[in-house]
């Protein structure tokens, strides 16, 4: 089937044309020119047929690149190439973005990509920019009055009197309300010169092949504050909003916004409000997200979805609607694969590292950016930090002794023939490249094991792993006093924020500990009034602090430590044996034993569907077979799936060791599993946002 992009990924429509059933009526008959008209009856556009292009045989998301990819097509496809074909044949084109936008296509597309498709600038909307009168514009930002505004004054009040751009396509991130489509066509200045009016469904960041985020870090505050959302209603300024929308609202349009993507009408599934529960925001997401996606369906004859009339290849997928509060654990226990101790012991701006090469007199500041275009970083993330040094260590020397580049390199071309330089000279810079790539990773892997060893995380590990699990390394159960006698011990040798973070997994995985136990805790590790509400704003979330004093008889028989997490049997390291909460609900959904009592479900489950269908989740260490001719390997089998994906989306942020442990799930199944949420955490950040949870 060949997908034109007005049936499902670039929903566009005339300024006037008739849309979404009932309201069709409300935007039929604005005077829109004709040339800019959508098809008579459609309300719809249509690229023209060499922008389009067949999706119908590719079989999963994995072997079509991952979220990640359908992203970026969608940009680059169906936003710039269908715009190109519009235009008169060798012109060039100016893209004007919002920070949102930005950040979107940023995340999923470099600068080259954009200009091979002729495209000669890339502008920031809020920018005053000088005007390219032979050219036309495509501007991409998120349906708000500001972003509206701007595009309006760009034509209103433009430099020199006269219209900036030759033509006008205007590309919106998500569903444009009324009110601002009606700005739009009020503007007799800016009308004439629209070509193009759509919406593309991509308002969140896909973050890598199986995760997205909506890059929301105040979601954690406004759900779970003491004073409610409406302290924090107000969105951060780089999300596009400029009124205040609750945060249930804002995650339900944004979760459409993936689903229309995905081509996904899914079963839905969420976390039943504990007793005491207080948020209930899990149960109000599904429903107002039901309601929503329902409405859309309506309103997109032409959308379709997998499992749906004529898409059969596929099952309807499942989305699985979480909550940070269920496990406030695994966010802060220490973890040492690659990934999550770069983000937890190294100080990082978003993607990005600095630092100074240490080998070099005098060497400049470096910056390095750890996202998937780093095929070093995509290959070793999620691996234990002792195979990541263990690994860059044998590449590199396994690369120079077997690479001609690395001959001509270190000796000039001494004793070599014409013919061995000919060939070393070709493969010169792609080792210089190479060899840069992993000294950058020698370096980071260095600092990482540097301040493991500075902290001493391998003892504290041990006993963060015997709290969560309840066992000791040798298997035995661990005794409550005993423990307590460690941890007085411990805290008083680290830092503040090392001993507030201990005592939080602490009270956390013992689901509370004794009120003067705490109290002694807190003196031990001379913890501040702030630092003391930190751990006590941990009950916003539900987390018990305080267990009762139990009689003398009742001690005896409840001397062992709690476990809040189960041992990961296929663990083959001992600091790193915890298993996440969400790994084993994941392995239970697509098992089909997750409780329907714990995770009910909106609609009555079909029959079979609540199974998933899927093979059990096995061992959680399967790696994936690469290569076996370089530095870096790279994947040689595509992951087939089968049964409809699922979806879980953590409200209120996500952390790296859950990816982490959904991925290796998805390896040992033929399941597609799809990690989103709110944001994505570390530990550092998780606990500031505790802290402020009642300010």
């Amino acid at each position: 089937m060949t997908l034109n992009t007005g049936e499902s990924v670039y929903r566009g429509r005339g300024v006037g044309g008739a849309t979404r059933g009932s309201r069709a009526g409300s935007r039929a008959n604005s005077p829109v020119p004709s040339s800019i008209a959508p098809p008579p009856g459609t309300g719809q556009w249509s690229a023209p047929p060499e922008a389009s292009h067949a999706l119908g045989s590719v079989k999963t998301l994995r072997e079509y690149g991952g979220i990640k990819e359908l992203v970026r097509d969608r940009l680059l496809k169906d936003v710039i190439e269908a715009t190109y074909a519009k235009c008169p044949a060798g012109s060039w084109m100016i893209l004007i973005c919002d920070d949102r936008a930005l950040r979107i296509i940023s995340a999923v597309a470099g600068m080259y990509d954009i200009m091979e498709r002729k495209v000669t600038l890339v502008e920031g909307l809020t920018k005053r920019r000088a005007p390219f009168r032979d050219k036309t514009a495509i501007y991409l930002c998120r349906p708000t009055e500001d972003s509206i505004q701007r595009i309006i004054d760009d034509f209103e009040n433009p430099i020199g009197g006269k219209a900036p751009y030759r033509e006008v396509h205007l590309s919106f991130l998500s569903r444009v309300p009324d009110k601002l489509v009606a700005k739009i066509k009020a503007c007799k200045a800016l009308l004439p010169h629209i070509r193009g009016f759509g919406e593309v469904n991509v308002d969140f960041i896909a973050t890598e092949a199986s995760a997205f985020s909506f890059d929301d870090p105040t979601a954690f505050r406004r759900i779970y504050s003491a004073h409610g959302d409406s302290i924090g209603s107000e969105p951060p300024s780089s999300l596009g909003y400029e009124e205040k929308v609750p945060i249930h609202l804002q995650m339900v349009n944004q979760l459409v916004s993936i689903c229309a993507t995905l081509n996904e009408y899914p079963h839905i599934r969420y976390r039943a409000d504990p007793e005491g529960g207080r948020t209930g925001i899990c149960l109000k997401v599904a429903l107002l997200f039901k309601d929503q996606l329902d409405q859309f369906v309506a309103s997109n004859p032409e959308w379709w979805y997998h499992g749906g009339p004529g898409h059969s290849e596929r099952d309807r997928g499942t989305l699985l609607i979480a909550e940070r509060a269920e496990d406030s654990l695994s966010p802060i226990v220490h973890e040492f694969t690659y990934r999550t101790m770069v983000h937890d012991l190294l100080e990082m701006e978003g993607e990005k590292y600095k630092y100074t090469p240490t080998t070099q007199v005098d060497a400049a500041e470096r910056e390095v950016l750890l996202n998937d275009n780093d095929e070093c970083w995509a290959e070793f993330r999620e691996r234990h930090i002792a195979e990541v040094t263990d690994m860059l260590s044998h590449r590199t020397r396994d690369y120079i002794s077997n690479n001609s580049g690395a001959a001509l390199a270190k000796d000039a071309g001494k004793s070599m023939t014409l013919g061995q330089m000919s060939d070393a000279l070709k493969q010169l810079p792609e080792y210089r490249e190479t060899i840069s790539k992993l000294s950058q990773h020698i370096h980071i892997s260095s600092m990482c094991m540097h301040v493991f060893k500075e902290r001493k995380l391998k003892d504290l590990a041990e006993l963060e792993q015997t709290m969560a699990t309840g066992e000791r390394e040798n298997g035995s159960k661990a005794k409550r006093d005993v423990l307590h006698k460690e941890m007085l011990a411990t805290v008083e040798t680290l830092d503040k924020s090392l001993a507030l973070r201990l005592i939080a997994v602490y009270i956390i995985s013992q689901q509370g500990i004794l009120a003067k136990d705490r109290e002694e805790l807190f003196r031990t590790a001379n913890l501040n009034e702030i630092e003391r509400r930190t751990i006590e704003n941990f009950m916003l979330l539900g987390v018990t602090l305080e267990r009762p004093e139990k009689r003398r008889l009742e001690k005896i028989f409840s001397s062992r430590l709690l476990a809040k997490g189960r041992n990961d049997i296929n663990s083959e390291y001992a600091i790193s044996r915890y298993k996440c909460y969400f790994k084993e609900v994941i392995e239970e959904l697509i098992g089909g034993t997750l409780s329907f009592d714990k995770y009910p479900s909106v609609l009555p489950m079909p029959i079979g569907v609540s199974s998933g269908g899927a093979s059990s989740a096995r061992s959680a260490r399967t790696r994936v077979p690469g290569s076996t001719g370089g530095p870096i390997r790279r994947p040689t089998d595509k992951k087939m799936f089968s049964g409809g994906r699922q979806i879980i989306f953590v409200a209120g942020g996500a952390c790296y060791s859950e990816l982490r442990s959904l991925q290796e799930v998805m390896q040992t199944c033929d399941k597609e599993i799809i990690l989103g949420s709110t944001h994505f955490i570390t530990p550092k950040s998780f606990l500031d946002d505790v802290a402020i949870l009642s300010d």
